[in-house]
């Protein structure tokens, strides 16, 4: 089954480095108001395009996203942030930034996801 990619984004958000390289991965929104990169941490959301430093950062906060993910996941897995900002399987006491809407098979893959309010992992 295909998911469309569609919710709702940000307004106009200036990037606060070259984020070029890190579309689809998970992003905050710092001091300042810039958007960096969110390695590790609790995501504000995900990052729809590959802005330059500067540049306007498009971040899905809220719906259907496609994002790059860190290991292997299944269905339906909650997820929270890893490394470089992609999505792993959430481990207990990590913020669940969203859920898997289809299976990924290794690190970079892309895959849909569901994003929003999803709490705490138990």
């Amino acid at each position: 089954m295909g998911y469309g990619v569609s919710g709702f984004d940000l307004g106009t958000v200036p990037a606060g480095a070259d984020l070029s390289a890190l579309q689809h991965t998970a992003v905050l929104v710092g001091s300042g108001g810039f958007v960096t990169a969110g390695a590790g941490k609790p995501a504000d959301g995900i990052l729809q395009n590959d802005p330059i430093s500067g540049g306007i950062a498009n971040v899905r906060i809220t719906g259907a996203s496609k994002a790059v993910i860190g290991a292997a996941v299944v269905e339906g897995a909650e997820l929270m942030v890893g490394t470089s900002g992609k999505l792993i399987t959430a481990t207990t006491g990590n913020n669940i930034v969203a859920r898997a809407l289809t299976a990924g098979a290794a690190d970079l893959d892309i895959i849909p996801v569901l994003l929003g309010g999803h709490g705490v992992k138990a």
